[in-house]
């Protein structure tokens, strides 16, 4: 259970850690394309998780752990002789009982998050009718919507007031850029960010910020393989402007909105048209290496200060 306990504290810490590195890392993903730097956004910010989930099992699987922990020996008293070992640990059930509780209204809720997502999906797919292209439904409303619905078999929504009102190149652009955010599951790697972001959310809100953003620049820039690129950024003013007039529905679950957010950096960074082509495979590397270095040194300090504490 203190185990628990420490895996939790050290998710905390490297979160907050991130939250402090959080400009410096929007300078160096500044360099990246779109689609590099989404995809190394996304791993940054599972990373504290995935370091926490390790060293919490390395330190309770002596299995494991013998190659990072020095060995040493403890009191008969204690029930342990000498060699490797997970940390010595009071069982306390009041503990153990919180955790159970807080493990459980956490799966709960992501089941239930996962069944709203699909429920919604169904509900707006019955409502709809199908587009001549595959995946394209049309909604009977005024308002000017474009949407993609769902984490997994996602769905491309667009309402009939915007066919109405859009001529044929900006719903070309509109079809484009949402088909994007259904080829790379964008939906799902936002909720995903959240998920491992959960306990510090609101401190990572700027690179959650800019997870989304580097989505939408990354759609933008699939829409330009088809149309030329002033006209996917005139096509995001028209539909921005109209939106003005009408409630969008931001509230939906597993929703990607054409006009969500960030307007002005997706206009400004296509009439530039100017996306970095820096290649960030050599980023992921350091980033994913300087981790695990850190994994390695941190598991026999904290194998001692949990004894220690106890």
């Amino acid at each position: 259970m203190i185990l628990l306990l420490v895996g939790f504290f050290i998710w905390l810490l490297l979160l907050a850690l991130l939250r402090l590195c959080a400009p410096l890392l929007e300078r160096w993903l500044d360099q990246l394309h779109p689609n590099e730097s989404s995809l190394l956004l996304l791993v940054i910010l599972t990373l504290p998780l995935l370091a926490a989930t390790l060293i919490t099992l390395e330190l309770a699987s002596p299995a494991w752990s013998h190659w990072f922990i020095a060995s040493h020996c403890h009191e008969l008293r204690q029930s342990l002789a000498c060699g490797q070992h997970a940390p010595i640990t009071p069982h306390i059930p009041v503990l153990l009982a919180i955790a159970s509780v807080l493990a459980a209204g956490l799966v709960v809720w992501l089941l239930y998050r996962l069944w709203r997502a699909q429920k919604t999906l169904t509900t707006f797919i019955a409502l709809a009718d199908a587009h001549e292209i595959r995946d394209v439904y049309i909604l009977p409303s005024d308002a000017p919507l474009a949407f993609t619905l769902g984490y997994w078999r996602s769905r491309i929504f667009l309402s009939q007031g915007l066919l109405e009102v859009c001529d044929e190149n900006s719903i070309r652009s509109v079809i484009e850029h949402e088909r994007a955010h259904q080829l790379r599951h964008d939906n799902l790697r936002l909720f995903v960010a959240k998920l491992a972001t959960l306990p510090f959310f609101w401190g990572v809100g700027r690179l959650l910020e800019r997870l989304d953003l580097t989505h939408e620049q990354a759609c933008d820039w699939y829409a330009t393989g088809t149309l030329e690129a002033h006209e996917v950024a005139a096509s995001i003013v028209q539909i921005a402007r109209l939106n003005r007039d009408f409630a969008d529905a931001k509230n939906l679950y597993s929703a990607s909105f054409f006009c969500r957010s960030h307007v002005r950096e997706r206009v400004n960074a296509l009439i530039k048209n100017d996306y970095p082509q820096d290649a960030g495979w050599r980023r992921a590397l350091i980033t994913g290496g300087s981790t695990l270095m850190a994994i390695t040194l941190l598991l026999d300090p904290l194998h001692h200060w949990i004894e220690w504490f106890y």
